[in-house]
Parts: structure tokens; C-alpha cells; sequence
């Protein structure tokens, strides 16, 4: 599961992940003055998958790339994702660009990135 924390420190993001033989797709925010964990429903699903490279412009939080299958099932062949996704944290929509390349690539890989807002 990659991590996003966002300065000052009030929310925690998280995405994916990897655990008990199956990939994840699921998306939650934690408010860490509260300890509170809300799952956030988004439509349509990406594909579970572990790996992504994740941050938050404005209401917006970006997915790039990472690992799965569309069953989530570790047992099955994986891909290598490699399209930009963008879920609106508001409404909960999402939208996807670019081709998916051929190319094998992870873009994270268990790493917790902290950002400063600006302003």
C-alpha cells in the first residue's frame, strides 16, 4: 500500500497494496488528528493492483503505473500498469489517460512520500 502524507500533516492517503495473496484497489483517508479511517468509494474501479506512484493536486489524486490484475488474484498472470488515472477526491469520479506502454516498470515501490502544501 503506498502512503501519501500531505503537510501540514492532517490527512493520510492510501491506495492499493498487496496482502494475503490478492492486490487491492481500495482507497481510504485517515485524518491523523482523529486516528478516524474513512473508506473512499470512487467509480469506476481502477484494477487492484500494488506499486503506484500516488500525489494530490488540488482536489485531485493522481495514480500512476503499478502491479495487479483485474481479479486481484495473486495466483493470476500481473501486469505492469503504466496509465495516469486521476480520481476527484469531491466527486469521486475517475479519469484515465494515456496508452499503456510496453514497458515493465514500478514506479513505487514501498516508499512513503511527504509533501509541503503550498500556500
Amino acid at each position: 500500500m503506498l502512503v501519501l502524507l500531505i503537510l501540514p500533516i492532517h490527512h493520510s492517503i492510501f491506495f492499493g497494496g498487496y496482502g494475503f495473496y490478492r492486490y487491492q484497489n481500495d482507497l481510504f483517508r485517515m485524518d491523523l488528528t482523529t486516528g478516524e479511517l474513512e473508506k473512499i468509494d470512487y467509480e469506476p474501479l481502477l484494477n487492484p493492483r500494488y506499486s503506484s506512484a500516488i500525489t494530490v493536486v488540488g482536489d485531485e489524486l493522481y495514480i500512476l503505473g503499478g502491479r495487479g490484475n483485474k481479479y486481484g488474484k495473486q495466483e493470476l498472470v500481473s501486469h505492469f500498469y503504466t496509465e495516469l488515472c486521476a480520481i476527484d477526491l469531491k466527486k469521486k469520479k475517475v479519469a484515465c489517460g494515456m496508452e499503456e506502454a510496453t514497458d515493465r516498470c514500478l514506479y513505487a515501490n514501498g516508499f512513503i512520500y511527504v509533501f509541503r502544501t503550498l500556500g
